[in-house]
């Protein structure tokens, strides 16, 4: 499956967690594919944080409604819709924006112009993702300008290089055992915890133009910082 190859090829983790996550998400539909995938607990940790079965199309609301409002049948313009509306828009752009905002820059996201984006969503999905390559149109595009080392190396993302500071010495593993991921959650949420997030109202497609919809703002226009 298209979506599945992405997830194990894609991003910087290391190919067993890819495999791991990737398997654990196929076993649902695949509206649920995306946020099983990306969810920091599995559903069995959700169970046994909340004490009570967990309603997962409840859990994922948001990230269903982002799935199911493009009107694309496709597996990849779907998965773009999902990582637009809620991934790049809700995550990725606000960790930039609150960054560059404490160090008194302006970021520019040039691939984010709003008539770039709508010509991008018109592009067929067989041409989105060719022959196992993502952003095949652009990278070929662009062969005559950039080295091939530099077009076809693998993405690489912000991560932090925790692994080669423990490495070389720079960070040491503490003396007493540290709790697990669910531990740490079920200290900050106790017991009574909501089974359910309250999540905001996705927003319609553009109307009038063919294809997923973008984010909710252009961020190449300025915009106010953030008050002291």
């Amino acid at each position: 499956m298209v979506v599945a190859a992405g997830a194990i090829v894609a991003g910087g983790a290391a190919r067993g967690f890819r495999l791991k996550r990737t398997l654990r998400g196929l076993g649902h539909l695949p509206k649920l594919w995306l946020p099983v995938w990306m969810a920091p607990l599995d559903p069995a940790e959700l169970t046994e944080l909340f004490h009570e079965p967990i309603d997962l199309e409840d859990v994922y609301a948001e990230a269903i409604s982002a799935w199911e409002a493009c009107p694309q049948p496709n597996l990849i313009d779907r998965t773009l819709q999902f990582y637009t509306k809620l991934y790049l828009q809700d995550d990725i752009l606000v960790k930039i924006d609150r960054a560059t905002m404490m160090h008194g820059l302006e970021a520019r996201a040039p691939f984010l112009d709003f008539d770039f984006i709508n010509f991008a969503r018109r592009i067929p999905a067989a041409w989105k993702y060719r022959h196992g390559q993502t952003k095949y149109i652009l990278k070929k595009s662009l062969e005559p300008v950039l080295p091939a080392d530099v077009l076809y190396r693998k993405k690489k993302g912000f991560g932090v290089p925790i692994g080669a500071w423990f490495k070389d010495g720079t960070l040491t593993f503490p003396s007493a055992p540290l709790p697990s991921p669910l531990a740490w959650i079920k200290i900050s949420f106790g017991k009574n915890s909501p089974t359910t997030v309250p999540v905001g109202p996705i927003s319609a497609p553009s109307s009038g133009t063919p294809g997923c919809s973008t984010t909710g703002r252009n961020l190449n226009q300025p915009h106010e910082p953030a008050p002291d």
